[in-house]
């Protein structure tokens, strides 16, 4: 048996901030690359980027909108490569990536941590500690930083951590992830973005406890500088986020080659359903015990939710491509106490969709409570069905009414009673007042 060699991947991550063709062959070859994260590459459904298909390249990007957010994975020709599935956020914080790599099993997730994504990292950590395998390697953007002391300079007399940092916390924390810069350089301070007197370390590569020693070096690279910049003496970059550079060793399984694949064409559709989100609603499930029509329970699910994640995944995208659903896909069963058994499948289906619908009211409400007037209106419409009202309601709402209209004749002629009575005091109290004054009256004469 041949044994096996050991190979070194270089990965870089880099946020773009919407470049439509950055130089990514020419940092390849400077920095010996053969992976690359970036983040805002800002891919939507009729964008027009060279990163969809770069030529020497294989990419794996979210689609969202050309003007915010997006991540893109690139593999360069030549590294042995094998793919066998990948998952995209549908806000396009992250591209999910299971591959192999010299055929070593690896799991590579390029992250762009957006403000105003509030729970994607939670979404994300709960699929990767389900589906993740081999080594997982987790970089990109994550717009925050670990240590405000070693991480971040301002000229601002106090520093605070973003909202961000709590759910980061808890992210690298379930998952036992660690930054690999702060591993190498513990007491080294640097930066991988500028913004005028401010300067931060929020572009990382995280690794697994376990998987640390198989790191060579991590490094940031300086942003080139042009001619007239070099003579003038300014020190600004190019681009306010640098290159990070980590180098990895890898175990080369002998005899690859033959099983390499090509990668499918790319899907150009927004808002498709990612793994995340089946993922996090098949662990929601409550078991009944209660089989659907297709003869399979929840458990069933939960026991294979990694299998059945991937296979409803491309299953409900069929869906929304196509715009309709199978005739069987709403079938139902019922039981003797005549409650009504969905197959799971379509119970899955309907609370995706109804927690995304959830986070668009959400952010509606809230937009509607810091603004007095909204440009925006929903209509929603439903269908006509008979209408139909118990006998019981009705004559209970009616006796109700009759009760209520009753109370308020009495409260009403209480009211007048004791209004009559009191102007009725009023007048005897002003008849003994004249009594009393023709008295004094009389006494005076006399």
């Amino acid at each position: 048996m041949e044994s096996s060699k050991e190979q070194t991947l270089c990965f870089v991550s880099w946020n773009i901030c919407g470049q439509k063709t950055p130089n990514i062959d020419q940092y390849s070859k400077e920095l010996k690359a053969e992976i690359f994260f970036l983040q805002e590459t800002r891919i939507g459904p009729e964008s027009d980027m060279p990163l969809e298909k770069p030529k020497g390249w294989q990419s794996f990007f979210t689609v969202y909108d050309s003007k915010s957010k997006g991540v893109a994975i690139l593999i360069k020709d030549g590294v042995p490569f094998q793919y066998i599935s990948h998952d995209e956020d549908y806000s396009g914080g992250y591209v999910v990536l299971f591959c192999r790599l010299h055929g070593e099993l690896f799991t590579l997730v390029n992250v762009y941590n957006h403000k105003d994504d509030k729970e994607m990292l939670y979404r994300l950590q709960e699929y990767l500690r389900e589906a993740a395998e081999g080594v997982l390697v987790v970089g990109g953007d994550f717009n925050t930083v670990l240590d405000l002391s070693c991480d971040r300079t301002s000229k601002a007399d106090t520093v605070h951590h973003t909202p961000q940092w709590g759910p980061f916390k808890k992210f690298t924390a379930s998952l036992n992830l660690m930054d690999t810069w702060a591993y190498f350089h513990p007491t080294v301070k640097a930066f991988t973005y500028y913004q005028k007197d401010s300067y931060s370390r929020i572009d990382m590569f995280l690794l697994c406890e376990d998987n640390l020693e198989r790191i060579k070096h991590v490094k940031i690279q300086e942003a080139k500088r042009t001619e007239d910049q070099i003579k003038s003496g300014k020190k600004e970059t190019v681009q306010d986020h640098l290159l990070l550079l980590m180098c990895l060793k890898v175990k080369e399984v002998p005899n690859v080659a033959s099983q390499l694949e090509k990668f499918h064409e790319p899907d150009r559709r927004a808002g498709k359903i990612n793994g995340a989100e089946i993922l996090s609603v098949i662990k929601s499930l409550t078991d009944s015990g209660h089989k659907g029509p297709n003869g399979k329970s929840v458990q069933t699910y939960k026991n294979s939710c990694c299998q059945f994640t991937e296979i409803l995944k491309t299953c409900f995208n069929s869906f929304i491509k196509s715009y309709q659903l199978p005739p069987d896909f709403k079938a139902s069963s019922s039981t003797s106490d005549g409650r009504k058994h969905f197959n799971v499948d379509y119970l899955i289906f309907t609370m995706v969709l109804a927690k995304r619908l959830n986070v668009l009211l959400e952010a509606f409400s809230e937009e509607r409570s810091q603004k007095n007037t909204c440009d925006l209106c929903y209509c929603v419409k439903f269908a006509e069905k008979p209408k139909k009202i118990k006998w019981t309601f009705l004559k209970n709402s009616l006796l109700y009414l009759l009760e209520k209209c009753n109370k308020s004749k009495v409260e009403e002629k209480q009211s007048a009673e004791k209004t009559q009575n009191e102007s009725q005091k009023k007048k005897k109290g002003k008849q003994k007042t004249s009594k009393k004054s023709k008295i004094s009256t009389l006494s005076l004469k006399v």
